[in-house]
């Protein structure tokens, strides 16, 4: 309880300013298409242990041949709250992964939520401990890769893939990377990408049940990724994605970009056109 009651604190604090009003799904949902500039189509995926919700642009379909599918990843959401209670429904409060998703010009580009998000609180295998503990579970991981691949089927003209991951939703990107061969690209955004090292930083125990990134450092030393830190981020500081790094060792595939003047979740939309564009690449390859 330990671990819940002090994540729990900073996630609530992070994504929910007023955290004793809580908006129904209904609203978050009217917030984050109102975050959209132009009009999102919403699709449900089937996946082998949840049903996925996903956000796709107008065209989105509409790839030439050998184009990269984009995908935006959601962060944790709504998870928390209060110290000791988990939200009953995780649906993002604050539309910002959405909202960068809609505001990328690249196409083809997809939104996809984490499990039990947009979706409804009794959607099938919903319990709380997917969105506390067990966020980055085996099952989610795979649920998640098969909702990517299910999307890069509706574009018959990508060949390969960029994930761009927020906070838990980098994560949740790194974890897919490590189990894919057609992976262009990984981008981070205040991830967590050393679960080990966010514990201890925050003092807690583990997130029991779930998967670290750095358990597949000899898959993701190759794979090209970039890592947006904010500068005034109290919940996932520097010090965290060096660790991540650090555990790659010597690759030349990896870097990390600060952004002086953002936190958690705030600055990020004023360099989104920096995200946007963010190709990653292994040096040799850049040469």
């Amino acid at each position: 309880m330990r671990a819940a009651k002090s994540i729990a604190l900073s996630m609530c604090a992070a994504m929910l300013a007023a955290c004793t009003s809580v908006p129904d799904l209904d609203t978050r949902r009217q917030a984050a298409l109102a975050s959209a500039p132009g009009a999102l189509t919403e699709i449900m995926i089937p996946t082998r242990s949840f049903d996925l919700a996903a956000f796709l642009p107008s065209g989105f379909a509409q790839a030439d041949s050998g184009a990269i599918l984009t995908v935006y990843i959601e962060g944790d959401g709504l998870a928390w709250i209060t110290r000791s209670r988990p939200s009953d429904d995780p649906t993002p409060a604050t539309p910002l992964v959405m909202g960068l998703m809609s505001s990328d010009g690249a196409m083809p580009t997809a939104y996809l939520a984490r499990p039990c998000q947009y979706v409804g609180a009794g959607s099938r295998n919903c319990e709380a401990a997917y969105w506390t503990n067990k966020r980055f579970a085996p099952e989610v991981v795979a649920s998640m890769n098969e909702a990517i691949s299910a999307l890069k089927a509706r574009t018959p003209g990508a060949q390969t893939i960029r994930l761009i991951g927020f906070s838990g939703g980098g994560v949740i990107a790194a974890l897919i990377a490590a189990r894919r061969q057609d992976i262009a690209g990984l981008v981070t955004i205040a991830a967590p990408m050393d679960i080990n090292a966010f514990t201890r930083h925050h003092g807690v125990s583990g997130l029991s049940g779930s998967l670290d990134p750095v358990a597949d450092k000899a898959v993701l030393s190759g794979v090209p990724q970039m890592h947006f830190v904010g500068g005034q981020d109290g919940i996932v500081p520097r010090s965290i994605v060096d660790s991540y790094l650090r555990s790659l060792g010597a690759t030349p595939c990896a870097r990390l970009v600060m952004v002086p003047e953002a936190s958690h979740i705030s600055g990020w939309q004023d360099i989104g056109s920096v995200i946007h564009s963010a190709v990653p690449r292994c040096e040799a390859e850049a040469a």
